[in-house]
This record gives C-alpha cells, sequence and structure tokens, in this order.
C-alpha cells in the first residue's frame, strides 16, 4: 500500500501544482526495503495509519467526499470515520469572476474572449437602464467557455436586482 501510495503522489503534485496541501505531501516511508522484513510487522499498523490519513488529507485537498469510501476486505482493523463540514462565503462580483477567468485551464485566446465577455456584462449591468436580454446573451456566451464563469455572472446579476430568468421558459 505505501509503495502504491508513493507512486501516485508524483502524478497528483504534477496534476495539482497549485495545491500546497498535495505539493507538501512527503511519499509514506516504507517499513524495512523492498524486501519486507517479518519482524518489523509491528509497526505495519502505524504504516497503515499513516497511509490512510495522507490518503484522507490528499482527499480533503481534492475535495472528495470520504464519508462514502468503505473498507476494502476484512483487515481487522478499526475503522476510523472522519468526517469534517466545511462553510465557505465568497463575494461575488465582477472581480472575482475575473480573477476565476485568470485561473482557468484554457488557452490564453479564450481567457481573453471570456475577460471581454466580462467587461461587457458589467458596463452593461451597471447601465442606468440593463438590457435584461443582452445581459441574459452575454452568460450564454461566457458559458460557451465556462459554466462556473457563466454561473458566478448569473448571481452577480442576481445581487444587482437584474431579472435575467427568461419568464417564457418558467
Amino acid at each position: 500500500m505505501a509503495e502504491r501510495f508513493n507512486s501516485l503522489l508524483p502524478d497528483f503534485k504534477e496534476q495539482h501544482p497549485n495545491n500546497e496541501t498535495i505539493q507538501q505531501m512527503e511519499p509514506v516511508e516504507l517499513v524495512g526495503s523492498a524486501n519486507f522484513n517479518p519482524r518489523s510487522m509491528g509497526r505495519a499498523p502505524k504504516l497503515l495509519q499513516t497511509i490512510k490519513m495522507n490518503t484522507l488529507t490528499l482527499a480533503d485537498a481534492l475535495n472528495i467526499d470520504t464519508g462514502e469510501f468503505e473498507e476494502a476486505g476484512n483487515s481487522g482493523m478499526q475503522v476510523i470515520n472522519i468526517s469534517q463540514q466545511q462553510e465557505a462565503n465568497q463575494e461575488v462580483d465582477v472581480q472575482t469572476t475575473l480573477d476565476l477567468v485568470n485561473h482557468l485551464a484554457m488557452p490564453d485566446s479564450n481567457k481573453e474572449k471570456l475577460r471581454e465577455i466580462v467587461h461587457e456584462f458589467e458596463e452593461e449591468a451597471e447601465s442606468e437602464d440593463p438590457d435584461e436580454s443582452r445581459i441574459r446573451g452575454l452568460i450564454g456566451d461566457a458559458r460557451e467557455y465556462s459554466k462556473d464563469v457563466a454561473l458566478k455572472l448569473v448571481m452577480v446579476a442576481g445581487k444587482r436586482g437584474i431579472d435575467i430568468l427568461d419568464q417564457a421558459q418558467l
């Protein structure tokens, strides 16, 4: 198990270069060498616990719900379930939406187009008499690039009291 964890850790580090938690994780120190020494079996439960805690930390860093994990096999070890609840509030505005655009994994040309859409949205939303159909169109355009950005624009419009729901769709 330790070897498997250690072999996967570099892949996670490569796939998530901006995740500090993952980048700071260290490989699990193997008990003995490649030829497992039966005399070191007393350390095996501690090693398994270390692997489990590292795996849970990794899952938490990736926002994976571990509440539904089940024990594979019957090792006779006591299962410890750890559950956490987190609540995060983030102010949603045009600036946080632009920050999201800057962190998206997409070509720079698409990011630039998305930034233009967000700026057009901002101009229209802040105008004296915002055109709701134009705002809906801009949100639709943003959705072509990123559903997350489009959702943030919907929230910004809602905060500003702009009715973006098409009455015909209700």
